[in-house]
């Protein structure tokens, strides 16, 4: 492995100078020509989009289901996911505890809008039907996932490292 070091002097546009650094294959023949901007000044521009994180009870007994359920996601879900500006989407266990952790990207610019498209839409309202069933949710007060309550609760961010 090859290893480049190069130093990207952007003086002329704002005094910003980093570092970059390079590997490649030593049997690398062809020209490599990289573009990049510089990086910025809001580390959280690096990576747009919302991030959510939001944690809900599975019911131990109903575990298996949710496994398989979402082991052949509906495709109009899935759709919906796209429509509503969702992405990088994954749903973790903690079985211990009986949790389940969701990490979303929200891409959208308005995430209260959409957010409450996602509520009235009627095929979101037949997929969280089967799926509200298998889960205790940790909002109090919380009627299912049509409640403007929530039916997952938020999670804040604490830390955010986005290099």
């Amino acid at each position: 492995m090859i290893k480049a070091q190069i130093l990207i002097l952007m003086a002329p546009v704002s005094n910003l100078s980093f570092p970059l650094t390079i590997h490649f294959p030593e049997s690398t023949t062809t020209s490599i020509i990289t573009t990049m901007s510089a990086p910025s000044e809001n580390p959280k521009l690096l990576h747009p989009g919302k991030r959510i994180c939001q944690i809900i009870k599975i019911k131990p007994e109903k575990l298996e289901e949710y496994k398989e359920l979402h082991a052949n996601v509906w495709p109009n879900v899935l759709a919906k996911m796209t429509k509503y500006h969702i992405e990088d989407y994954s749903i973790h266990l903690i079985p211990e505890l009986n949790l389940l952790v969701a990490n979303l990207k929200y891409t959208g610019d308005d995430w209260a809008t959409d957010s409450e498209a996602m509520r009235n839409d009627p095929d979101n309202h037949e997929w969280w039907k089967v799926t509200d069933a298998l889960q205790e949710s940790l909002v109090p007060g919380s009627t299912g996932s049509t409640d403007k309550k929530g039916w997952w609760r938020d999670l804040e961010e604490v830390f955010r490292f986005d290099g």
